[in-house]
């Protein structure tokens, strides 16, 4: 841990006098301390909880002197968060909309003493992984971040142990080096999996059997709570700690019972976990642990952390046991997974015997396991994790501290270092500092940190219409800069833009690149959200265009509040039709005079050619329903209005609050004609 940045709150509590003595020694240069002050401290056996709890009186009541009981004072406020850390080039006031560092960091080991008291105190696993059960406590507090549902997902699982990477690693490689005697072993188990047993105990037995033998160690019961148990744990005892290194759940067969095996045994590992008997280990690492889940003849394996929160990703898909006639393929993956689990348990169980409980715990291990990188001389930079950036677990960015320097960390399996150091250059982008592959299939992109907040919806209510203007000229700036080298932001939402002040003014940044890439070859993420209202043609794995881009601008335009009227091109009925400024799209804006028919839309403008967009304007009027008349006002869905038209053309949105209709067209950036 960086010399400059305390250990948190949590961590201290739960040191032992000795433990406390060591860290004391760690800082006896820095704070100029001699043997006698710190025997004073050993001297009265003081514990982590006593350390927080000092007062200046106390160490001079010990007969310490004034100045390094004064030292350690600060020290000990410091670690509670009443002094915060900031690098000496970076200075910035705390604002309620900008939460300070020590703030965060607080929250960061709230979250994780809450995890720790839900696992001591959740019910038991066969009740707890019940399908409906398990989904309503995590709409409640979701401790475990496993996937179910779609948005409680956490960071890859590969980015804190190197353990995963090397699994998965093993599992696909062809000239994995496998034991002769494996294939016996594999063939045994595909033997025993596919029979029928009457009950789970007996198959539960005869797996754990199969198990222990390929791996070379006997699974162990172990009891925690009020009779919880796993099917079988495989342990490593270090000193009077357990580590868990595989949890085994087994069910007679697939839907056999109502408690879900992958839930189930992922609630195991969160309660195994959050006992007493492994807090010095939790203290010190991710708790690495593999987690197996049988049902009948199918095996599946996830890989499990405990940071802040719990996090269990599926390492593999539910492999088959059963056999097949005369297919040796099947049976070299079988014994090629069966050979890759069992160095899995080897390499687990080196890396536990090798942690060292006697050094001060550290709050690193809620972060990733990289920590260094190199600068443009080839020189390694070490640095320390402060806290995520975001409060989405899903996201892979943390704010963090080198001896000199604020840094952002971010971990993307695509980035553009060609469209970041573009922008930076013109100051609409951080500096990058590096960017390179990591051995687990992600690059590592580092930059420079930024005092900015995203540009949310509260901080636009902050600003007045000059900065407005400015941060969309910035923008707008940035996007043309891509443009010019035919490149397409792709993701140009709100949070990808951050309100920086300087010298006394505020501008607006690009912070993201991962999607970034040229027009047209290029493609969108497969995995992109398809709840977010994309351009209409945006699609995972569609190209990716420039005119997506003007898109996101005219709705950045909308959010910051500076679109205007450009004239009125229908008036008459009862109605006007106000055409508004934008980039992508022609937005018009119908207006009803008082005693204005709804049946009175002019068939000329119904029968206009134009496609079907996401509506953001529509978003900022309060649609309480849909009014049909005639046939033509049907629902927010691309609607036939001219039969002579093949292809979708008009929808209208009707707002009763507001007595307002919205219709948008779309006709790449160019000015609809005819109306």
């Amino acid at each position: 841990m960086s010399d400059n940045i305390p250990p948190s709150v949590e961590v201290v509590k739960i040191w032992s006098p000795k433990e406390v003595i060591i860290f004391l020694e760690s800082k006896k240069d820095e704070l100029f301390l001699y043997d006698e002050d710190i025997n004073i401290i050993k001297k009265n056996r003081v514990a982590g909880s006593d350390f927080l709890e000092f007062s200046q009186e106390d160490l001079e009541r010990w007969r310490m002197p004034g100045g390094p009981a004064k030292r350690i004072m600060n020290l000990v406020n410091k670690i509670k968060g009443k002094s915060k850390y900031h690098p000496k080039q970076i200075s910035r006031s705390s604002t309620p909309e900008e939460e300070n560092d020590s703030t965060k960091r607080r929250k960061l080991e709230e979250r994780y003493a809450k995890t720790v008291k839900m696992g001591k105190e959740a019910s038991s696993p066969s009740t707890g992984a019940v399908s409906s059960v398990f989904s309503n406590n995590q709409k409640l507090y979701p401790t475990i971040f496993m996937g179910r549902p779609f948005d409680r997902i956490g960071p890859p699982i590969v980015l804190f142990h190197n353990c995963f990477g090397q699994f998965l690693k093993d599992i696909s490689d062809d000239n994995l080096s496998i034991d002769c005697e494996m294939y016996f072993d594999a063939q045994k188990l595909m033997a025993t999996a596919s029979q029928f047993f009457t009950n789970e105990l007996s198959r539960n037995l005869a797996m754990e059997r199969e198990f222990a033998k390929i791996i070379g160690e006997p699974f162990k019961p172990f009891i925690y709570g009020n009779d919880n148990r796993a099917d079988g744990t495989l342990s490593t005892n270090i000193q009077d700690q357990i580590a868990y290194r595989l949890i085994l759940e087994v069910k007679k067969e697939l839907g056999g019972t109502k408690a879900e095996p992958t839930l189930q045994a992922g609630l195991y590992y969160l309660g195994y976990w959050s006992e007493e008997q492994s807090v010095k280990v939790r203290a010190r690492c991710c708790c690495p642990s593999y987690i197996m889940a049988v049902a009948g003849p199918w095996v599946c394996v996830f890989g499990g952390i405990y940071i802040d929160m719990v996090v269990i990703e599926p390492l593999t898909d539910f492999i088959s046991l059963i056999p097949k006639s005369r297919d040796d393929n099947h049976v070299y993956r079988i014994a090629r997974f069966l050979q890759a689990l069992k160095l899995a348990m080897g390499r687990l169980n080196n890396f536990y015997q090798n942690l060292k409980l006697g050094e001060p715990p550290n709050d690193q291990h809620f972060f990733p396991y990289t920590n260094t990188y190199r600068d443009q001389t080839s020189a390694t930079i070490k640095f320390t994790y402060l806290y995520p950036l975001t409060d989405d677990f899903y996201k892979t960015l943390w704010k963090a501290a080198t001896n000199s320097n604020l840094i952002v960390i971010k971990f993307t399996q695509r980035y553009n270092m060609k469209a970041h150091n573009i922008c930076a250059l013109l100051g609409l982008a951080p500096k990058l500092l590096h960017c390179s592959d990591n051995e687990q299939g992600f690059k590592m992109i580092v930059m420079d940190y930024i005092d900015g907040v995203p540009l949310t919806k509260e901080k636009i209510s902050t600003l007045d219409n000059k900065v407005c203007r400015s941060i969309f000229n910035n923008v707008k700036e940035a996007i043309k800069a891509l443009h010019d080298q035919e490149l397409v932001f792709a993701d140009l939402r709100r949070p990808n833009i951050l309100v920086v002040e300087e010298q006394n003014q505020c501008k607006g940044v690009l912070v993201d690149f991962s999607w970034c890439g040229t027009h047209d070859r290029d493609t969108y993420p497969l995995a992109m959200n398809t709840e977010i209202p994309w351009p209409h043609d945006a699609r995972p794995g569609a190209h990716l265009k420039k005119i997506h881009d003007n898109y996101w601008l005219d709705v950045l335009k909308e959010d910051l509040k500076l679109t205007r009227e450009i004239g009125k091109v229908y008036n008459g009925s009862g109605w006007t039709l106000i055409q508004i400024e934008m980039i992508y799209i022609n937005a018009y804006i119908f207006r009803r005079a008082a005693g204005g028919s709804y049946k009175s839309i002019p068939k000329r403008l119904a029968n206009t050619k134009c496609t079907i967009v996401t509506c953001p304007l529509q978003q900022s009027f309060e649609t309480r329903g849909i009014r049909k008349s005639r046939g033509m006002i049907k629902d927010d869905k691309c609607h036939y209005l001219d039969k002579r038209h093949p292809s979708p053309r008009m929808t209208v949105y009707s707002s009763w609050h507001k007595n307002v209709f919205l219709w948008m067209t779309e006709d790449d950036g160019k000015q609809e004609e005819g109306l």
